[in-house]
């Protein structure tokens, strides 16, 4: 690459010189020093100005401050070079899906991207999901990223560390997100036709969408792959939910059969050792009751919407993408739909119960659902602890569905009653 061209306002090939420094086409940057395209030698760049990089994808693009009309900053990773006529001719390396010779960097972004363009929120992702790949290994093991959640991830290791947790990698998974557990060497078939839940109730899904991205449990939309993989599509669907009107969101990850995500999940293994986990029966909260007595006091407290408070791991989102109105979405929460999901949740709520017993709670729980079981001296305090719990660790209770200390509750479809005699 030649050393006299001019500065082009790609994040691709320059990030930007020193403040001050650069001359006018690269007004849009802040910090540059991208080896492939300038290293100071430019006569309106002092070289002692100018850290000098290894390639632009050496420098996070979530950290990068392009303003060039939309640019999608992530996709640095695909285009190793600007094909910028302002500054060079360089063909695109394979797997770029930028193609052709733009007059201007700004003109890539509508080849990437519909709208208003990529949020923060779906930059951190898409960068992230590539960083994790090539590392090859799950992100808890290598890149270590923080997965931006409402988790209080110290307040998760306080605990375990007080209380010496069973599940020494729980933290880190919660913290860095959970490997989806694909494991079949035949990649999935993707489909692009949604199931009629979704179709039918469409406003109530344009609806489920805006506010899953607003929590950024979802990313999108986009008009082609924003990822560095190959993106799997599944049908999305919707069900009636007991007792309110809104409805529930399915990710059918079994969808088609025999070559679908779901398909190539082991649930008995999990990242190389046993994945099985074990959910508390009905018999088991008996127990639970005899040991407490006659009289004694039942409780219950549920997460709202759990699944979605806990994220993947940012290489396996590739696993979860979806089409709806011609655009191209990723989820990056667990869903209801994926066989690996049910054990990610009953373990994170099998350490909470844990965390519990170990105040003397008698609790067990049942994926979002808690219930205990107090003498009526404590029983309002064991209620309160398990809320003030909750809001310690960062998660969202389902308040509606909270049963304070009573002698008669529901749980897991049986009514118990501690006074009832027959």
């Amino acid at each position: 690459m030649s050393s006299d061209l001019s500065f082009c306002g790609c994040v691709s090939c320059v990030k930007g010189v020193a403040d001050g420094k650069a001359n006018q086409l690269s007004s849009r940057t802040k910090r540059c020093g991208c080896a492939l395209c300038i290293t100071g030698t430019n006569s309106s760049v002092s070289d002692s100005k100018s850290t000098v990089l290894e390639s632009c994808d050496s420098v996070s693009s979530w950290e990068l401050a392009c303003q060039a009309e939309n640019y999608v900053a992530l996709n640095t990773n695909r285009i190793k070079f600007c094909k910028c006529t302002k500054c060079s001719t360089i063909s695109k390396p394979s797997g770029s899906r930028v193609v052709g010779t733009f007059q201007d960097c700004s003109s890539i972004s509508k080849s990437l991207t519909s709208g208003s363009g990529i949020s923060e929120q779906a930059l951190f992702w898409i960068d992230a999901h590539r960083r994790v790949v090539d590392s090859g290994v799950p992100n808890f093991r290598s890149c270590r990223i923080p997965i931006r959640s409402g988790l209080v991830i110290a307040q998760w290791r306080l605990w375990q560390k007080r209380i010496g947790s069973p599940d020494k990698d729980l933290a880190d998974l919660l913290e860095f997100g959970w490997p989806l557990g694909y494991c079949s060497s035949q990649f999935p078939v993707s489909s692009n036709k949604n199931h009629s839940g979704a179709v039918t109730f469409d406003t109530a899904t344009d609806d489920y969408l805006k506010s899953e991205i607003e929590v950024g449990a979802i990313q999108g939309p986009f008009s082609v792959n924003p990822l560095v993989s190959e993106l799997v599509f599944s049908p999305i669907n919707s069900i009636p939910k007991r007792g309110v009107s809104t409805r529930r969101f399915v990710s059918d990850l079994s969808f088609p059969k025999g070559r679908s995500v779901n398909d190539g999940i082991d649930i008995d293994i999990y990242l190389g050792v046993s994945g099985k986990v074990t959910y508390p029966s009905v018999d088991d909260f008996v127990r639970l009751v005899q040991q407490k007595g006659h009289g004694s006091l039942l409780f219950k407290r549920d997460l709202s919407c759990a699944y979605r408070q806990f994220f993947l791991d940012p290489a396996d989102v590739k696993f979860q993408g979806f089409h709806w109105r011609d655009q191209i979405y990723f989820d990056c929460a667990l869903v209801m739909g994926c066989k690996s999901a049910a054990m990610m949740c009953q373990r994170t709520t099998t350490a909470i119960s844990f965390f519990l017993r170990s105040q003397n709670v008698s609790i067990c729980s049942y994926l979002d659902d808690f219930a205990g079981v107090s003498c009526s001296q404590t029983a309002g305090a064991d209620f309160d602890l398990l809320g003030s719990v909750f809001s310690d660790l960062g998660l969202n209770e389902s308040v509606r569905k909270a049963h304070a200390p009573s002698t008669s509750m529901e749980f897991l479809g049986i009514q118990f009653n501690t006074v009832f005699s027959s």
